[in-house]
C-alpha cells in the first residue's frame, strides 16, 4: 500500500527521474487521492484549474463526501465530490484554489490516429508520480469491448500501466488527451492494455457538472473602438475584458458601440482556458419606430423578440426585416434598407385581429359579460374577440349566474358555446302568523311539511292546512323565480262539527233544567206537605168551633189550603217529569255525539327537514 511516506518517495523519485520531453512541458497536473475509508493504495486524479477542480476515479470517492488530495510538493488538501459518470467511472471534486496553477488545456489538434504515442502520468512500478509511454490500439473501442464513442484504447509500454486508474494521458504538445479509466475488460488482452476517456468525453461530461459552479472563465474582446460588454443584461465596461469565478453555464453575451450595430451571442462559460469571444461589430444607421399601441414586441431579422421602445435601433448597413407583434393585433412587419451613418422614424401601424363568438341562452335576454364588461345581451352572434383565452358569464335577474371559463378565440375563427340553460334562483313561500295552530298538519304538493316557510323551486305548488273537526284549507299557488310571497290560509268548521257543538249546547241545557226541575219539584213536595199539614189544623178547628163565623172561616181555610196542597203537589210531579225529561234529553245527546271524520283518514308521516 501506497502511504504518505510512499507518495513522498515517489514525489522525489519522479522528479529525480528524467521525463520525456514532452512531459517536461507539461504542468503538474497530476494529485494522489486517499481512497475513501482507506479501502486502498492512493489513486491518480488529474487538477484541471486553479480553482481546485480535480476528475478522479468514482471508486475513490465511493459514497464519501470529500476526500484527501496530495499534490507532488507535499501539500494535501480537503476536496467536495460534486459528481459522478457513472458510464466513464470518473468523479468531479472541488478542492481549494491553487494559486498559480494554469489551467490545463485541452487536446484540440488532429483526432488521434492508431500507432500515436502518448504518455501516462501516474504511479508506475508502486510509485507516483511517474511517466510512461502508451500507444493508441484504437480509437472506438470501449472499456467493455463493444464500438461506444469517446473511448481511446491504449497499450503501456509497462504492465501496471494497465491498472494506472486515474491516470492522465497527455499529447505530444502536452495537452491533455485522454483520463485513465481503467483495463480493458476483454479476455485475452495484453496486460499493459487499458482504456481512457478522450477529452470530447470529459469535456460533455464537465460541462454538465460544473454547472451552477463559480468557475466559469470569459474572455471578451472586439475590434470596434469604444466597445462596451453587456453580460446578462448587466454592463460591465470596456472591451476585452476576461472574466472568471461565472457560474458556469450559458450566458448572454452583448457587445455595443457607438454609431456600431450591437451583437449578442449566447455563450457557455465554461472552465476551460481560452474560450475568447471575438465581436467585430459593423457601422451602422439607426431606426426608430412608433406605434400607438401599448406591449408591442418587435424581432429584427428573426432574433428573439424585444419591446419596442422609445430609443432608436441600431443597425448595421443593409437590408433588414423586423417584425411586430402585439396581443389582439395582427402582426405586422417592416422590410427596409438602412445605410450606415443614417437615421430613419418608421410609425407602425398595428391592425386589430379577431374571432367571433356567438352565444344564446335559455331563456333569451341574459346579460353576457366578457372578462368582466358588458358585451351584449343574448341572443349574442358574432362578438368580435382578440385572440386568446377569455372567462365569459351570463347573468339574467332570478337566475343563476352561468359561467363559462376559458374560451379559446383564435384569429378568424369562430366560436359558438350554444344554447345555454340559465337555472332560475328558488323561490320562497311562507305562510302568515296565525295561519297554523297547535295540532295543525301542513301539506305542500301532498307532502308534509314542518315550519312555515320553505324553499321552492318556481312553478305551481298545492299548500293544504288540515286541522280537527274543519274543513281543510287549501291553495293552488303559482311563484316566479325568486318571489317571496306570504299565503293566510284558515281551516272551516264541518257541519258534523257544528251538530257536535249543538248537541253539547242542548245537554248542557237539559242537565241544567233537569236539576232546576228536580230543585223546584223537591221544594214543591216540601210546600204541599205544609199546605196539607195547615189544612188539617185547620179542619181540626172547623170541628173544635161553635160559633158561625168561625167555623166558616175555619172551613174556607181548610179547603184553600187543601187545594193549593194538592197542586203544589200535582206541579212537584210536573217538575219530576219535566227533570227526568231533561236529564235524558242530555244523555242522549252526549251518547249520540259524533266523530271527526278526519279521523278515520290515514295520516301521511312528515317530510324530512322543515322549513327552509
Amino acid at each position: 500500500m501506497i502511504g504518505r511516506a510512499g507518495i513522498a518517495w515517489g514525489m522525489l523519485l519522479g522528479l529525480a527521474a528524467a521525463p520525456p520531453a514532452a512531459a517536461q512541458n507539461t504542468p503538474e497536473a497530476v494529485v494522489m487521492v486517499d481512497r475513501a475509508q482507506g479501502r486502498g493504495p492512493p489513486v491518480p486524479g488529474v487538477l484541471l484549474s486553479a480553482d481546485g477542480m480535480v476528475v478522479v476515479p468514482a471508486e475513490a470517492v465511493a459514497g464519501a463526501a470529500t476526500v484527501t488530495l496530495h499534490r507532488s510538493d507535499q501539500s494535501e488538501q480537503r476536496a467536495r465530490f460534486i459528481q459522478r459518470d457513472e458510464e466513464s467511472g470518473l468523479a468531479l471534486l472541488m478542492g481549494s484554489p491553487v494559486p498559480g496553477q494554469p489551467t490545463l488545456r485541452f487536446y484540440s489538434g488532429k483526432p488521434l490516429e492508431k500507432g500515436a504515442t502518448l504518455t501516462v502520468r501516474g504511479v508506475e512500478g508502486g510509485l507516483a508520480w511517474q511517466s510512461a509511454k502508451a500507444v493508441v490500439v484504437s480509437t472506438q473501442t470501449g472499456p467493455w469491448g463493444n464500438l461506444t464513442q469517446g473511448y481511446l484504447t491504449l497499450d503501456g509500454e509497462t504492465a501496471g500501466t494497465g491498472a494506472d486508474t486515474g491516470a492522465a494521458v497527455f499529447a505530444p504538445d502536452g495537452t491533455l488527451a485522454a483520463v485513465h479509466v481503467g483495463r480493458l475488460r476483454v479476455e485475452g488482452a495484453p496486460p499493459g492494455r487499458f482504456v481512457a476517456v478522450s477529452v470530447e468525453r470529459l469535456r460533455a461530461f464537465l460541462a454538465t457538472a460544473t454547472r451552477g459552479q463559480a468557475v466559469g472563465r470569459l474572455c471578451v474582446t472586439a475590434e470596434t473602438p469604444g466597445a462596451t460588454l453587456v453580460l446578462d443584461g448587466k454592463p460591465l465596461g470596456a472591451l476585452p475584458r476576461t472574466l472568471e469565478g461565472l457560474e458556469a453555464g450559458w450566458r448572454t453575451v452583448r457587445v455595443e458601440a457607438p454609431k456600431h450595430a450591437p451583437q449578442e451571442r449566447l455563450v457557455e462559460a465554461g472552465w476551460e482556458g481560452g474560450n475568447c469571444q471575438r465581436f467585430d461589430l459593423r457601422p451602422a444607421g439607426s431606426v426608430r419606430f412608433t406605434t400607438t399601441v401599448q406591449n408591442v414586441e418587435m424581432s429584427v431579422d428573426g432574433a428573439p423578440a424585444v419591446p419596442v421602445g422609445g430609443r432608436a435601433l441600431e443597425l448595421p448597413g443593409g437590408d433588414h426585416l423586423v417584425r411586430f407583434v402585439a396581443r389582439g393585433y395582427r402582426p405586422q412587419s417592416w422590410a427596409g434598407t438602412v445605410t450606415a451613418g443614417t437615421e430613419l422614424t418608421e410609425a407602425i401601424t398595428l391592425v386589430r385581429e379577431h374571432g367571433l363568438l356567438s352565444v344564446t341562452s335559455v331563456p333569451p335576454g341574459a346579460t353576457v359579460l366578457v372578462e368582466g364588461r358588458e358585451a351584449g345581451v343574448t341572443p349574442l352572434k358574432e362578438l368580435k374577440l382578440a385572440p386568446g383565452r377569455w372567462n365569459v358569464e351570463l347573468r339574467l335577474p332570478h337566475h343563476h349566474v352561468r359561467a363559462v371559463a376559458d374560451v379559446t378565440v383564435r384569429d378568424a375563427g369562430a366560436v359558438d358555446l350554444g344554447e345555454l340553460t340559465l337555472a332560475p334562483l328558488p323561490a320562497r313561500l311562507t305562510l302568515a302568523t296565525g295561519s297554523v295552530e297547535s295540532g295543525d298538519e301542513v301539506y305542500l304538493n301532498g307532502r308534509r311539511v314542518a315550519g312555515r316557510s320553505w324553499k321552492v323551486e318556481p312553478g305551481f305548488h298545492d299548500l293544504e292546512i288540515r286541522r280537527a273537526w274543519h274543513l281543510p284549507a287549501k291553495a293552488r299557488l303559482r311563484l316566479e323565480a325568486d318571489e317571496e310571497r306570504s299565503v293566510s290560509l284558515r281551516p272551516e268548521l264541518t257541519g258534523a262539527a257544528r251538530t257536535r257543538r249543538l248537541k253539547i249546547a242542548g245537554g248542557v241545557v237539559g242537565v241544567v233544567l233537569g236539576t232546576v226541575a228536580a230543585a223546584g219539584a223537591v221544594a214543591a213536595v216540601a210546600g204541599g206537605a205544609a199546605l196539607l199539614a195547615g189544612a188539617k189544623l185547620a179542619y181540626d178547628r172547623y170541628m173544635l168551633e161553635v160559633s158561625r163565623p168561625a167555623v166558616a172561616q175555619a172551613y174556607w181555610l181548610a179547603n184553600g189550603l187543601t187545594w193549593s196542597g194538592a197542586g203544589v203537589i200535582t206541579l212537584s210531579a210536573v217538575g219530576i217529569v219535566v227533570a227526568v225529561a231533561a236529564v235524558a234529553g242530555a244523555t242522549w245527546a252526549f251518547l249520540t255525539l259524533p266523530g271527526d271524520p278526519a279521523r278515520a283518514v290515514a295520516r301521511p308521516a312528515p317530510a324530512p327537514g322543515g322549513g327552509a
